[in-house]
């Protein structure tokens, strides 16, 4: 018989409500840009959705460290690496390139449009500065290799003078 995964219903609860906020986020950017007038209201609920991306963060977070104890696999840092690359940051670069791209056409038309656009490459490269909306990968990419390294840890037996150390480090 098959195993089935165990659901958390209030977490699914939760990121439910999280994708409609991160929708009425997108929903507010277009209204404003266009033009149209908002109300208090709207600007208090927009700001009320922003938890949404800290929270699907926080929950992606969560649930890889639930496995650092349970999973039996034996620890592979290349292949685990492999799919976090694949998996987050060939798309973070891909559109970084996009977004790259039209900001560049853009400042074609403005006096030192290019020294403004490339004043800051670490945010460029390291912080989704090509476009607010990849802000959370960097984010996700750090926090999940960070899980790799805290595996790795898990699974060794660490003595307190080396774990006393780590926790200064950090």
């Amino acid at each position: 018989r098959e195993l089935r995964k165990q659901r958390l219903t209030g977490l699914d609860l939760c990121r439910g409500i999280a994708a409609y906020a991160v929708a009425v986020i997108h929903a507010n950017a277009v209204i404003i840009y266009s033009g149209f007038p908002t109300d208090q209201w709207m600007v208090g609920f927009t700001q009320l959705s922003r938890f949404a991306v800290p929270f699907f963060l926080a929950a992606s977070f969560c649930l890889m460290t639930s496995k650092l104890y349970t999973s039996k696999s034996h620890f592979s840092v290349a292949s685990n690496l492999k799919t976090i690359f694949t998996r987050l940051l060939v798309p973070y670069l891909c559109w970084s390139a996009i977004y790259l791209s039209f900001r560049a056409i853009k400042a074609l038309n403005t006096p030192d449009g290019f020294g403004k656009l490339f004043h800051d490459p670490v945010l460029l490269i390291f912080l989704g500065g090509a476009s607010i909306h990849l802000y959370f990968l960097p984010l996700l990419f750090s926090g999940s290799f960070l899980i790799l390294v805290a595996e790795y840890l898990a699974k060794r037996r660490i003595d307190i003078k080396a774990l006393t150390c780590l926790f200064v480090m950090s």
